[in-house]
């Protein structure tokens, strides 16, 4: 089993018996892994939401999942348009390192695009989302701005899993350090933290009242 889904599946089933009824998934890339919680949990596919900036995956995730709630955007701490660095899908083999951040190597085959930017206290006000059971998040060094991004929605999201770096990997973004300040300070505990080789880890974080109720 992947590590990220190692996580959630130890998490929800093992430790706090957390079965969610919606999901969020934020830096998407094929929909397949919304495919795969909404399935592990028999959550409503219209309680599922994909955020995926890159213009090209964002219309293959639409077309191969349209029963799933789908957003060509970015998740960030402003309302605003952004510029996206886009994998090159012709050129470049890991397109999941689209990111709005560049590439520190500078070995990244992309290209840069205009897209909307939104905070998720926002754009979740529009689509009636006020509380998120489970949200996963992997958007290459761009974490603590999607997280701050959440404001006091933050207090209605139960549990995050969440993929991070522990060296800079993309020009000028935060590390776990900085995310777990973050995610403590809002009364976040983590409960899984698992390194992987390439200084990256996946870790899965819930609201410290869920366990309380233990």
């Amino acid at each position: 089993m992947r590590y990220d889904f190692l996580t959630i599946d130890t998490a929800l089933n093992h430790i706090i018996k957390f079965i969610p009824r919606n999901f969020v998934e934020i830096g998407s890339r094929d929909g397949h892994d919304t495919k795969t919680i909404q399935r592990m949990f028999n959550i409503p596919t219209q309680n599922c939401y994909i955020f995926e900036a890159h213009p090209e995956l964002f219309k293959k995730i639409q077309n191969q999942y349209p029963e799933f709630n789908v957003y060509n955007c970015a998740i960030s701490n402003k309302t605003l348009p952004l510029t996206f660095n886009a994998a090159d899908l012709d050129n470049e083999d890991n397109p999941g390192m689209s990111s709005v951040l560049e590439s520190v190597d500078g070995n990244f085959n992309s290209y840069k695009v205009d897209i909307d930017g939104w905070r998720m206290d926002d754009i979740s006000s529009n689509l009636l989302l006020d509380n998120i059971d489970l949200v996963k998040i992997d958007v290459e060094g761009f974490s603590l701005q999607v997280l701050q991004g959440f404001g006091l929605l933050l207090e209605n999201t139960k549990c995050i899993q969440i993929e991070l770096e522990h060296k800079e990997v993309w020009k000028a973004q935060t590390n776990y350090e900085s995310v777990k300040q973050f995610l403590n300070s809002k009364n976040f505990v983590e409960l899984i933290h698992i390194r992987m080789a390439h200084d990256q880890s996946d870790s899965f974080w819930v609201q410290r009242n869920l366990i309380d109720k233990e």
